[in-house]
């Protein structure tokens, strides 16, 4: 229920009290279900702390794509996009407008938005996240399995020690498996 207090204050933009909140998941439950997430959250709003008004309007375009709405989360990621070109959100958002594409129908653009946070990413996992989603994309809504494969082993060679390349791991067997 506290991890859920503090994601509903986080998408009402109330970062300052989400953050506590996260950070109060993390040290009561410090083996949880949530203390990842939780602590995603919170370095998301501190590593971002400059520029709160950016941030809000991503975790509303995040709310937008938890609740199905993925055309609104897509308009404020867009306009997130050409507006703060240089805000330091600008590879989260980039990876949620991937996100947010494919869930509209549209996964020629998701890969296009997710080619784009791989080349601007800042941050290792979050490149890695994106190649990730990437693969998944190829693989299961265009059903390109010679691309999705060769997605996977970039995301092993190049991100190694990041979640996403043990996730890329099983995936990429589980695909190899089912090829004739």
């Amino acid at each position: 229920a506290l991890y859920e207090e503090a994601r509903a204050r986080f998408y009402r933009g109330e970062l300052t009290h989400a953050d506590s909140l996260f950070k109060e998941v993390a040290q009561r439950y410090p083996k949880g279900i949530h203390v990842n997430d939780a602590l995603e959250f919170s370095i998301l709003i501190n590593t971002n702390s400059d520029t709160p008004d950016v941030v809000a309007e991503y975790a509303t375009a995040r709310h937008r794509l938890r609740t199905r709405e993925p055309e609104e989360a897509i308009a404020i990621l867009e306009r997130l996009r050409s507006e703060h070109e240089v805000a330091l959100i600008r590879d989260e958002a980039l990876l949620l407008l991937g996100q947010a594409l494919r869930d509209a129908g549209r996964p020629d653009e998701a890969l296009r938005a997710l080619a784009q946070a791989v080349e601007e990413a800042q941050v290792m996992d979050l490149a890695a996240d994106a190649r990730l989603l990437r693969a998944r994309i190829l693989a299961r809504d265009l059903r390109d399995p010679a691309r999705a494969l060769a997605e996977y082993e970039e995301l092993l060679v190049t991100y190694p020690e990041t979640l996403a390349a043990d996730r890329a791991r099983d995936l990429s067997a589980e695909l190899s498996r089912a090829l004739p």
